[in-house]
């Protein structure tokens, strides 16, 4: 008589790699939902946390199920191994978030004028329930991004406003960024430009004002950005604002004769 002997399956493995394409069928799904603003933020943060507890625990039930299929034999290595993979690639990016937030300061809000920080208007009418208030200028803040963005400042272009609120828009087209406004504050001296603006691959909203002063024969620029949610920002808006006024210096030159200071 010949004896068959059957090899045990892992129970685990199976279920680690469903859990871990679950995970990344969430990922997927809630960014292009979010992307295309069927998704609210806050449910996206939600969604996002979801998938990556389905992706830690099935790394876990992989983890379980590696000594039996490694020593004793069971079946399930292929499903081990999509589970680790898959499991480990949804991880990545919250793994990259962690390192961020251990990086960068506990900000959501950062502006080149701290005692005088420009106003929104267009966001406040479009924030709702759920959103960060706009908060104005308070010693912590003004403490903690001084440390941290020293080099984020307004600048002084000796041009006429009009040429700077001409080299403002041309610089905000070139981004893709929606232009709202300008919104003349007071006198014809006095400009706010506004635009919403989404950090790339997760669409988070960060508010941004540009505000411009007229001051004799030149003119001053200062810059304010503000994400709608979160009380963090991960380096988001001072990347907004840095990369921005450098780009204004060079479009400012080629509108006017004068070089910026």
């Amino acid at each position: 008589m010949r004896i068959i002997e059957e090899t045990r399956a892992s129970w685990s493995a199976p279920w680690a790699r469903r859990l871990a394409v679950l995970a990344l069928a969430v990922v997927f799904v809630a960014t292009a939902a979010h992307w295309l603003l069927l998704l609210e933020t806050p449910a996206f943060f939600w969604s996002l946390v979801t998938a990556a507890g389905l992706a830690l625990l099935a790394v876990l039930l992989a983890g379980i199920g590696l000594p039996r299929v490694w020593y004793y034999g069971y079946r399930g290595g292929r499903d081990l191994g999509k589970a680790f993979v898959i499991g480990g690639l949804v991880l990545v990016p919250f793994c990259f978030a962690v390192f961020l937030a251990l990086t960068t300061p506990k900000l959501a809000d950062v502006s080149t004028d701290l005692t005088e920080p420009p106003t929104f208007a267009e966001a406040l009418a479009e924030r709702g329930r759920g959103t960060n208030a706009i908060q104005g200028a308070n010693e912590d803040w003004k403490a903690l991004q001084s440390s941290e963005y020293p080099e984020v400042a307004g600048r002084r272009y000796d041009v006429p406003i009009e040429n700077v609120r001409a080299a403002v828009e041309a610089t905000m087209k070139e981004y893709g960024w929606e232009i709202l406004g300008p919104k003349m504050i007071g006198t014809g001296s006095r400009f706010n430009i506004e635009t919403l603006v989404y950090s790339p691959v997760l669409a988070l909203p960060s508010d941004v004002v540009v505000r411009l002063v007229e001051e004799g024969d030149s003119t001053y620029v200062d810059m304010r950005a503000a994400s709608r949610y979160g009380d963090r920002d991960f380096g988001i808006n001072a990347g907004l604002v840095g990369p921005f006024l450098k780009d204004l210096d060079a479009q400012v030159a080629t509108l006017t004769p004068a070089a910026p200071e």
